[in-house]
């Protein structure tokens, strides 16, 4: 999704650290989107050799499914962790580290843009639509 995460900078050590929080974050970020969409790809979808949509699978494969579901469910907490704290980062490196809401609605638009057809998108009235 994101290779890397440009911040510009005016030298000093805070803009320094929220430079490399991105460029780490990014890192990360892309093994947890392959991780998700992997999970999501293998046991959520599934179609017979005819084109006709299977049964439920039977309990093993579902139970291997929680399993990686809740794996992608910690992806996606950790994922919004980094997240919270690069937007802290480059709000501190700027001198406004009370303004973390204005620099993670900037970001907002850009990772909404970046979304992959069919991800689901949540509107600002709260509800949801596939891209």
């Amino acid at each position: 999704m994101t290779s890397s995460i440009l911040i510009a900078t005016d030298g000093s050590e805070a803009a320094a650290a929220a430079e490399r929080f991105g460029a780490e974050f990014a890192a990360r970020q892309t093994a947890r989107v392959i991780g998700v969409c992997v999970v999501e790809d293998r046991f959520a979808r599934g179609m017979s050799e005819d084109g006709l949509g299977v049964a439920p699978p039977p309990a093993e494969p579902m139970a291997n499914y929680l399993k990686a579901r809740a794996e992608a469910t910690r992806l996606v907490k950790e994922e919004n962790a980094d997240r919270m704290r690069l937007y802290q980062e480059i709000a501190r490196a700027n001198g406004f580290p009370a303004k973390t809401a204005e620099v993670q609605a900037i970001f907002a638009d850009s990772w909404r843009d970046q979304a992959s057809k069919g991800w689901y998108l949540e509107a600002a009235n709260g509800n949801w639509s596939a891209k």
